[in-house]
């Protein structure tokens, strides 16, 4: 019983594309043997207030109509309210890392207008997630190139 809080992975659906015949797999909280069915990079969606990240191939969906089809809200409004992080991630080094924050639906804006004083929080909240995908670095890196870190906050 004690290990099954622990697992916490699971094949989630198969979504489509609104330009293409394909339907993709979405993995939540994926395990290593699932996360090494992906040879490039992949697309996903940290669901901050669940805990919950969903992975499909780069070359699936936009974030924006993957979300439609997993949570059926608005994806725009869950960034703007802090609820989720999207983004692509490659992997390095035998380890996940964020490349870039999904620009469609304007991530690295909501990064960019992050109060300096609700930073911290905003990084506590995006941690579990680095279990998966580090999500850390590329948020500290983004906040830094806008001036809201300073090299001493890293």
């Amino acid at each position: 019983m004690r290990l099954q809080q622990y697992l916490n992975e699971e094949y989630h659906s198969r979504i489509k594309t609104s330009y293409a015949k394909t339907t993709f797999e979405v993995f939540v909280n994926p395990s290593r043997k699932e996360f090494g069915e992906f040879k490039q990079d992949v697309r996903f969606i940290a669901d901050l207030d669940s805990k919950n990240v969903y992975i499909y191939h780069w070359d699936g969906p936009l974030h924006e109509e993957a979300w439609e089809q997993i949570n059926g809200t608005y994806l725009r409004n869950d960034i703007n309210n802090g609820r989720i992080f999207a983004g692509v991630a490659t992997k390095r080094r035998g380890k996940w890392i964020t490349n870039q924050g999904d620009g469609e639906s304007n991530m690295d804006n909501y990064l960019h207008d992050l109060q300096v004083r609700d930073i911290s929080k905003y990084l506590k909240k995006i941690a579990w997630a680095d279990k998966y995908i580090n999500i850390t670095e590329y948020v500290k890196t983004e906040l830094k190139m806008v001036g809201k870190l300073s090299q001493m906050d890293i």
